[in-house]
């Protein structure tokens, strides 16, 4: 096995991650904003036990559509913004 079980559990954040990269799982904005991108890439790049390349490419995927999923929330709320005013 190339992976912790606990690494990717679906209550951790790779474990999010993960479904992200995989199933184009769906994002709402409170999940979204729970996850740091930021630390996710540390924990990718460091883990606590060696992961295969192939999770690692899978991992970094996911958090590329969490920042897209990101940005366009950010993006709506200035829409938003603009809107009202």
């Amino acid at each position: 096995m190339f992976y912790s079980r606990e690494l990717l559990a679906r209550k951790a954040s790779l474990g999010q991650i993960w479904l992200l990269g995989t199933k184009q799982a769906k994002v709402d904005r409170r999940k979204a904003n729970k996850l740091d991108i930021a630390r996710l890439c540390e924990e990718i790049l460091n883990p606590p036990v060696p992961i295969a390349l192939r999770l690692s490419s899978i991992l970094m995927g996911g958090v590329v559509i969490l920042y897209e999923k990101k940005v366009m929330f950010l993006h709506d709320d200035a829409n938003r913004l603009l809107v009202l005013n």
